[in-house]
């Protein structure tokens, strides 16, 4: 008795939009009518009245299907319904879902279009649609959009942008070339001659004349140039034992002796 009282319920659930109802409408307002259900058929209805829109009905219905009836006061409004155990809850819907077979895919790749090479990251973007997308690393990219024209446009830094106009009525591949826009003009480097004696009048150079290391006193009657060049301004030697001259605190390194043009180190 019990398998069969569930069993009954369970199929009272299933059938409550396939109970038949009859009802007779003039110019009755869907709130009159969902209670005019409740009340004579008993139909678990619930739903808020502020959901129920200003709409008026006028009809003779006789024996026809809850599901049938429903679709008819529900027409050409917001509101639908569904049901939930053996109630039947009526909701607002706002929103349609798009049709997806009115939309195509465009797919392709976005290249240089000089060398060939892919482009990484650049920008497709539909101004008919407002859908885009950016290219993988292999330059591909996929983007589906409705049925009809599409202005596709193509940028990518330091290329000029390309717009193409295309037609859409089935899945297409299109192939996107870019040039760049950076290329700069041809930048020539000449050298100029240096006059007469230049290299000898530039900054921190001197230069010894061989009479004046000549009158200096030296060790042992030998005049020494590397010892004549010590007594410069701004010219310290290091310790003793070991070589080298310091120029206005500079370091070793960063002299340069020339002994009739032979470095001196």
């Amino acid at each position: 008795m019990l398998g069969i009282g569930l069993c009954w319920t369970m199929a009272l659930a299933q059938d409550v939009t396939e109970q038949k109802v009859s009802l007779s409408l003039r110019q009755t307002t869907l709130e009159q009518a969902l209670y005019l259900l409740m009340d004579q058929y008993g139909i678990p209805l619930s739903f808020s009245n502020s959901l129920l829109p200003d709409k008026t009905v006028t009809a003779e219905i006789k024996a026809r299907r809850l599901e049938d009836v429903l679709d008819y006061l529900f027409d050409q409004t917001q509101i639908s319904y569904r049901q939930v155990g053996r109630q039947i809850v009526l909701y607002e819907h706002t929103y349609e879902v798009p049709d997806l077979t009115e939309y195509v895919t465009v797919r392709g790749y976005v290249r240089d279009a000089d060398t060939g090479e892919p482009l990484l990251s650049a920008s497709v973007h539909d101004l008919s649609s407002g859908q885009g997308t950016l290219t993988n690393a292999y330059g591909f990219f996929s983007l589906r959009l409705p049925r009809g024209e599409a202005l596709l446009t193509c940028s990518y830094l330091g290329y000029n942008p390309r717009s193409t106009e295309i037609d859409l009525h089935a899945d297409r591949v299109l192939n996107l070339g870019l040039t760049t826009s950076l290329m700069l003009d041809e930048v020539l480097v000449t050298a100029q001659d240096f006059p007469p004696g230049y290299a000898h009048s530039g900054y921190s150079v001197h230069s010894l004349r061989v009479d004046d290391v000549l009158h200096l006193p030296a060790f042992g009657g030998e005049p020494d140039v590397i010892r004549t060049a010590q007594l410069l301004p701004g010219v310290q030697t290091g310790a003793d034992g070991f070589g080298g001259m310091y120029v206005r605190g500079g370091d070793v390194g960063q002299n340069l002796v020339l002994l009739d043009g032979v470095p001196v180190y």
